[in-house]
């Protein structure tokens, strides 16, 4: 028989957390937005941050082609961005990296078009619909845990 915990109860165990995740990507999504703001409107949507390391900023990109254009204006960005926000005063590099691609079933390089999922937390996923009684969200759950990407 199943042990059912209602979603609750997996939320209140999980709010810390959830919080520091929720708070941490607000930060980077406001963040981006400002990094965006400083550079061609044309390469700004191509443009992600993922981390900011004491003097050093990660910028993760689409392509090599748009890599290759953001390093040309990082000797003026890095300028830019230091007066408009204090997240930014000590930066001292900028790191750009471009995002891998992923490969369909084909053998061909396709570009990524969401994020992807481990095995391991597809069967998290799964163990956690085991344990709701909601049938919708225990069937939703498990559709989720099927995006695995090394199943």
């Amino acid at each position: 028989m199943k042990s059912s915990r209602s979603l609750d109860k997996l939320f209140e165990e999980a709010h810390d957390d959830l919080a520091i995740l929720v708070t941490r990507t607000r930060q980077l999504r406001r963040w981006t937005g400002l990094f965006r703001s400083q550079i061609d409107a044309e390469l700004a949507p191509h443009c992600y941050l993922s981390s900011i390391d004491e003097a050093i900023l990660t910028v993760y990109v689409d392509s090599a082609a748009w890599a290759t254009r953001l390093r040309f204006q990082v000797p003026q960005l890095i300028p830019q961005l230091r007066t408009i926000n204090p997240i930014f005063s000590k930066l001292e590099k900028i790191l750009v990296k471009v995002l891998p691609p992923s490969y369909s079933a084909t053998g061909k390089p396709s570009r990524q078009t969401g994020p992807t999922m481990s095995s391991e937390n597809a069967n998290g996923i799964n163990s956690l619909s085991e344990s709701i009684d909601d049938q919708p969200l225990q069937q939703a759950l498990q559709r989720l845990a099927r995006h695995a990407a090394d199943k």
